[in-house]
């Protein structure tokens, strides 16, 4: 599930409180179906960690190819992380990344996005019809927890 922007705002603040370091996972953000999960928690400050993926958005799993959004403090630090955590990826990755901001590619992947609601808003119902009751309602994912 999505956490509302409040609560976020809430989690943003104690963090800070106690001298941390907001780091999110956003590889659902795009795919959400509710526009109040819609927003990337960069919106709420600038020093929060932003980790995302080419896997959900463009059906790119396996090709390990995201992003990461910094604080400009910490790209020397995260640099050097890196430059130990993993190598480039390959010449085919990068360039199939490339092509995912494409006109045609992002009309795929809003097609895609569509498509999951329209089965989120079947399934769930079915899933309910049948005695199985979906405690939280999925805003992002392709799955659910019944």
């Amino acid at each position: 599930t999505s956490i509302a922007p409040d609560e976020l705002r809430r989690i943003h603040a104690e963090v800070q409180s106690r001298g941390g370091t907001t780091i999110i996972d956003e590889i659902y953000l795009g795919l959400s179906h509710d526009e109040a999960f819609g927003q990337t928690a960069l919106a709420i400050g600038d020093d929060i960690v932003s980790i995302n993926s080419f896997s959900k958005y463009f059906n790119m799993t396996g090709w390990r190819l995201g992003w990461m959004v910094v604080p400009e403090a910490m790209v020397p630090v995260v640099e050097r992380l890196a430059q130990n955590l993993f190598i480039c990826p390959s010449t085919v990755a990068q360039h199939a990344a490339l092509a995912c901001f494409e006109p045609e590619s992002i009309a795929e992947y809003e097609r895609r996005r569509a498509e999951f609601k329209a089965r989120r808003d079947y399934f769930i119902p079915a899933l309910e019809s049948i005695g199985l009751p979906v405690p939280v309602r999925p805003d992002g994912a392709f799955y659910a927890w019944a």
